[in-house]
């Protein structure tokens, strides 16, 4: 489950841990009518290359892909184990939480209903669930777009005290949801897992259903996402991918999810990387709602100055080279997820790890895919790596060449004066560093953020970059670490 608005920064030290430096390798054959084309054997190679980087790089016990293109599968392949010190190898129906992106089908279950007749996005809340006295003025519409200014049930990068204890949505709705709003509905963007959870109870409430079971009747089932699954305080069964967490340099432990209650509507939901594609090609295809409802999810959501929120109904919104993507990462403790759709392309990856630690692995891995299966627009060479641009960046401090075409306006007037100088001093004395590892990285609203350790014989620094979605770095900022 995505937590912290989107903005924490998951720092996790590498260790170098060889446990998975040579990953076993599953491929299954799939049932699904709607295998494509394989990719091309170079094209094989090329993400095996991707994963095994990553692996070794995270120490992650196991990664499973799964790719569409032209609007069908086209790739499905599991590395690693999906239990660590056992010989179980993951499989390509390996089944792993899929976190936050689980807010897309309860976005899905909302937009039904709104299909149906049974509300309209832009009915008050409240009008449906009458206990939330602090929702009178925020709209379905907001819920789903984060915009409702719904106060946040988690706030830190670890699982606290209340989430170790059985709840029920209705008590996260009537102590979170009831809550006085952070702000005005539609005045911000503010990741709120509460509003999520605040649907699912609407959704039970227009439906009569438990949101499960809408899911499983009206996606699910239709779709033959047969491994699809609500698991809220369960845990994962024996050939599932269990969970694992690292703390500082420690072996992997098993990771604790939250208990019953808390993730329904915003994090519930377990399937493997294949029937998360078969949801993929749903939205290319627009098979299951109408097309104002996929109008709706796909499209940006407004705050009411005009600004854009970078977020449609229950997916990221931006462009890469151009191409249009909607997107979603998921985080729970043990589970990473990444879910990118490019409906234009009629192309999705779909990245899965059972390890919450090392950086993030799922991104690394989607970003590699994505250079692969989506071109560039402007005839342009490919973007540098973040780790190229850091490198990059540093050389040409230090030799005192720097290209400010490379910066944001905000970035080339702090690396002026005084400031560059000294950045220019310590490069050129450090030269290239002798190791440059990811500590950490998000991305959130089309802005990469990569927090980098820089290794000299005498000398770490910190290296924090942000890239926006154009390619320009509006943050370079270096401090030693003692």
């Amino acid at each position: 489950m995505t937590h912290v608005n989107h903005r924490a920064t998951f720092l996790r030290l590498r260790t170098g841990c060889s446990l998975l430096a040579a990953a076993l390798i599953s491929l299954a054959a799939l049932d699904s009518p709607a295998v494509g084309g394989p990719l091309s054997d170079g094209e094989s190679a090329q993400v095996d290359k991707a994963v095994a980087a990553a692996m070794a790089e995270s120490g992650v016990p196991s990664v499973s892909v799964a790719i569409v293109r032209d609007g069908k599968l086209a790739f499905a392949k599991a590395y690693g184990s999906r239990h660590v010190g056992a010989a179980d190898p993951a499989l390509v129906t390996t089944r792993y939480r899929i976190a936050s992106v689980s807010k897309q089908f309860t976005a899905a279950a909302v937009l039904m209903l709104a299909d149906a007749g049974k509300l309209s996005l832009d009915d008050e809340v409240s009008r449906y669930l009458p206990e939330l006295k602090g929702a009178d003025h925020a709209t379905i519409r907001q819920a789903l777009s984060h915009t409702a200014g719904y106060r946040e049930f988690w706030t830190v990068d670890y699982l606290p005290s209340d989430l170790k204890r059985a709840t029920s949505p209705q008590a996260i709705v009537e102590r979170w949801g009831a809550a006085a709003h952070d702000f005005p509905p539609g005045t911000q963007f503010s990741y709120s897992n509460t509003g999520y959870v605040v649907l699912a109870r609407l959704v039970e409430r227009v439906s009569g259903q438990p949101l499960a079971s809408f899911l499983h009747d009206r996606i699910f089932a239709p779709l033959h996402m047969d491994s699809a699954e609500d698991l809220d305080g369960r845990p994962m069964g024996g050939s599932d991918a269990t969970g694992y967490a690292r703390f500082a340099t420690s072996p992997p432990r098993e990771a604790q999810l939250p208990a019953a209650g808390w993730t329904i509507g915003c994090g519930e939901l377990a399937m493997s990387p294949s029937d998360l594609a078969r949801w993929d090609v749903s939205v290319i295809d627009q098979s299951l709602m109408s097309r104002a409802a996929y109008a709706a999810q796909l499209g940006e959501a407004r705050l009411k100055d005009g600004a854009g929120a970078g977020y449609g109904l229950g997916m990221f919104l931006d462009k890469v080279r151009g191409h249009r993507r909607a997107w979603h990462n998921g985080i729970l403790p043990g589970f990473w997820t990444e879910n990118r759709i490019y409906p234009d392309d009629r192309a999705a990856i779909i990245v899965t790890v059972n390890g919450s630690y090392g950086g993030s692995p799922h991104a690394v891995i989607a970003n590699e895919i994505e250079k692969l299966l989506i071109p560039d627009q402007s005839g342009r060479p490919p973007a540098p790596s973040p780790r190229e641009m850091t490198l990059r960046l540093m050389k040409q401090i230090g030799d005192g060449a720097l290209d400010r075409s490379l910066l944001t306006d905000d970035a080339n007037a702090y690396l002026s004066g005084q400031t560059l100088a000294d950045y220019q001093a310590s490069f050129a004395e450090l030269g290239e560093p002798i190791t440059l590892v990811r500590v950490g990285s998000q991305q959130a609203a089309g802005v990469t953020s990569i927090t980098g350790l820089a290794v000299w014989p005498k000398a770490k620094v910190i290296v924090n970059l942000r890239i926006r979605a154009d390619g320009k770095v509006e943050e370079f900022v270096a401090y030693p670490v003692r």
